[in-house]
């Protein structure tokens, strides 16, 4: 995990090695949140969030 800084702010991201790809979790988590979502399995969302990441870094050009 890193922080991620641009006109707006500072925000935590993950970022894959390697490549321009980066993961936002803690937005996402906002957004369910503030769309009425819940997190009934905390560990099959980490997976997906995991997968989601890998997907993004694999289709991301190379830095």
């Amino acid at each position: 995990m890193t922080c991620v800084t641009d006109e707006w702010g500072e925000v935590p991201a993950v970022v894959a090695p390697g490549v321009s790809a980066h993961a936002f979790p803690l937005g996402w988590v906002a957004k369910r949140l503030a769309g009425g979502g819940r997190f009934v399995d905390v560990g099959l969302w980490f997976e997906r969030l995991v997968e989601v990441c890998a997907e993004n870094a694999a289709a991301a050009r190379r830095r």
